[in-house]
């Protein structure tokens, strides 16, 4: 598995691969920095009982609390961000406590031990399960993670013991004041959480680079490469995948699509067989069209981050018995590649199946588009310009060719600080003019 991870002007983008096929895209904004997995000393300011929930202030923000039972306004209460703001909905709090590494995660509010969703029910799971009876005994709430397959015991136990001595040490901290107890990792800092034994983590930032072999103690399975061949995405072909991500339509293989629509409430997905070859060959035939549609929802839900209520209109089969595959096959699908907590209803009669999962994070959308109409917002817009500049190479004035309001965002908005970073790494000025056609150059 590798890990291409570009941080630099203001955004981090951590792209995992295996064979050359992406699996998951991830990536933060300086304006959007998520909270999730902050733990955090906060005070109650409101107990709303008719909505069951509790506004905490947790410092850097308001949160919301829905398990609030025998808390009191004013009260201090230790706290974790499990989900992140989004729209105007604020961020929300649980008072379990997590903590995790790349192999254990332990809960303060959880029984016995279980396993993360790529265990599945074979070879893995049973030596996760000689692993958790070793190490962590009759602990309780402890998730053991398929990573610690193929690493020493002793080492395991080390590692597992340090982390049970934090988490106690957090449950056990001074509830006396608004603070943060334990900042939110970071999104590389996640990554590495989540990679698998082995991993090959590689970026084009020196900073990046550091950071990574800074991590070496605790990982030393994973390899650190430098990319020394320029724009890291630009050459491997990533940014036009992200580009795609940002599609509506995604075309399968041997004809059919799927539209995919986000709502603020609700995202839809509508299998279509339009270019379908074998669309008059019957249920046969459009079950499998349905099928390999499932194999690219599955991926474009991890890719995308879609999450909350997601609805899929499959192509119509008068086959009832076919029909009820279709969620059992798009939940073994989902298990194979997704680490997120989801629930697959059954198909309705209509012949539309209902996803929920959880959201922690903004969909891929969100962050780069403007809504309703989705077209890419300013922040995102500045920020790509702004990264071009720093590869090119040669003589001349640095200039930015853009339309009148990305331009001002950039002289007068949230980026400015963002600006003259990039013109003391390049140790020249910026020149900007006003030009429909979006590009950088060297001007002689």
């Amino acid at each position: 598995m590798e890990y291409y991870i570009e941080n630099k002007i203001g955004q981090t983008k951590v792209a995992h691969m295996n064979d050359d096929e992406i699996l998951s895209f991830k990536t933060e904004v300086f304006s959007q920095k998520s909270l999730v997995g902050g733990i955090y000393i906060g005070r109650v300011l409101e107990i709303n009982k008719t909505q069951s929930i509790a506004i905490v202030d947790i410092g850097e923000t308001n949160a919301i609390l829905n398990n609030f039972n025998k808390l009191t306004q004013g009260q201090n209460v230790l706290v974790q961000v499990i989900r992140d703001g989004f729209n105007d909905k604020l961020p929300a709090l649980h008072t379990r406590i997590s903590l995790e590494n790349r192999f254990f995660k332990i809960s303060n509010q959880a029984k016995g031990f279980g396993f993360d969703n790529r265990a599945g029910n074979g070879k893995i799971k049973s030596e996760l399960e000689k692993i958790a009876l070793s190490v962590v005994g009759d602990d309780n709430g402890v998730v053991v993670k398929t990573s610690c397959v193929n690493v020493d015991l002793e080492n395991l136990k080390k590692l597992y013991n340090d982390l049970r001595n934090k988490h106690d040490e957090i449950l056990n901290h001074k509830i006396d004041k608004i603070t943060i107890v334990k900042k939110p990792l970071t999104l590389i800092e996640r990554s590495i959480n989540d990679c698998v034994y082995g991993s090959i983590f590689i970026t084009d930032c020196l900073e990046t680079l550091s950071l990574l072999k800074s991590y070496k103690n605790e990982a030393s399975d994973i390899t650190i490469k430098q990319f020394k061949d320029g724009d890291l995405y630009e050459q491997t072909g990533i940014n036009d995948v992200i580009e795609e991500l940002l599609r509506r339509t995604v075309n399968l293989q041997d004809g059919g699509n799927i539209v995919i629509d986000e709502t603020e409430a609700i995202t839809a997905i509508d299998v279509n067989s339009s270019d379908f070859k074998n669309l008059n060959k019957g249920d046969d035939a459009l079950f499998k069209l349905n099928k390999r549609a499932i194999k690219e929802i599955a991926k474009q839900i991890v890719l995308r981050n879609l999450s909350g209520l997601i609805v899929i209109d499959f192509v119509r089969l008068n086959n009832r018995g076919m029909a009820k595959q279709l969620p059992k096959i798009l939940k073994s699908e989902l298990q194979r590649i997704d680490s997120n907590i989801f629930d697959v209803m059954d198909i309705t009669k209509a012949g539309l199946v209902e996803i929920t999962r959880k959201r922690t994070s903004p969909s891929i959308s969100e962050i780069y588009l403007n809504k309703p109409v989705p077209q890419k917002n300013l922040t995102i817009i500045c920020l790509e310009l702004l990264q071009k500049l720093i590869y090119l190479n040669g003589v001349g004035i640095p200039t930015v060719y853009a339309p009148i309001n990305v331009i001002n965002e950039m002289k007068k908005g949230k980026v400015i600080h963002l600006v003259s970073d990039v013109e003391n790494r390049i140790k020249k000025k910026i020149e900007f003019i006003v030009d429909n056609n979006m590009g950088v150059e060297l001007k002689k």
